[in-house]
This record gives structure tokens, sequence and C-alpha cells, in this order.
């Protein structure tokens, strides 16, 4: 009996010590939509990722990647509901084209929800657009769904 206890404890502890050992800034989730017109052309990324950056005091950024393109959406300071634009140094967008950066001069982010779904899970809706020096981004939207730990 004794035997059995101790190895339950060592299990639990090695358990523990995995999963709390390493020091998170970002938590990351996956099967989400983003969807945009760049350029007047509808784009649709492959794969959608969100994660906040608790390093950076909560920044939110989400992405959406194709195969040679990428759009990045930063808010500096996430909060919730509300609208971001790019006038504030800590909000900021970009298309990334065949390795390209182009960031944008101007835009918004305006995140229409977030809502709750458990102690772990948030839903965050929004929309956006945004010009940079070659790619005029509307009707962007995006459906992502945070997990945190």
């Amino acid at each position: 009996m004794m035997k059995k206890c101790a190895f339950i404890l060592f299990l639990t502890v090695t358990v523990a010590a995995i999963f709390c050992g390493c020091k998170k800034t970002d938590v990351v989730s996956a099967g989400m939509v983003m969807t945009a017109d760049i350029n007047n052309i509808p784009w649709r990324p492959q794969s959608t990722r969100v994660f906040i950056d608790k390093s950076k005091a909560m920044q939110l950024v989400v992405t959406g990647d194709s195969s040679a393109s990428q759009i990045r959406l930063e808010i500096g300071k996430y909060t919730g509901p509300g609208i971001y634009n790019f006038s504030i140094s800590t909000n900021a967008a970009a298309y990334l084209v065949n390795g390209n950066v182009h960031p944008a001069s101007t835009g918004e982010i305006i995140i229409t929800d977030n809502i709750v779904l458990s102690n772990s899970e948030t839903e965050i809706k929004g929309t956006f657009s945004f010009l940079t020096n070659n790619a005029f981004v509307k009707n962007g939207l995006f459906d992502v769904k945070l997990y945190l730990d």
C-alpha cells in the first residue's frame, strides 16, 4: 500500500512539474474562421490562430495564413469589445505576401463580441479593414476561440 501511495504521489508531482514548470506568454488555439477581401478579391486562409501575449500587456494577436500570404491583426492592450484603430501605436495590422511585410497605414479592428464560454474558453468575434502601400483589405471578419490554461 505504501509503494502504491508513493507511486501516485510521484506521478502527481511529475505531471504537475511538466505542465506547471513552463512559463507561457501566449495561449494558442486552432480551428477558427477569418475572411477578407484583398484588393476586391476574396481571401480565405487555410488556418487561423489567436493568442494573448501576456508579456506585452495582454496583446491580442489574430492571424490567418494561406499558402502565400498572411493577415496579422494586433491589439496592444486588449480590453474586450470596442474599436481599436491604428492611430494608437500599440494596435497594428499587416498583410504579408511572398515574404514581404506590408504594414497598415490606416484602418481599424472592431471587436463585436467577447463571449466567455467557460473558465478556459472565450469566443472573440470582430471585423477589420486596413490600407497598406499595395493592398486594400476590407470586409474582414473573424470568429475565434481563445483557450486559456
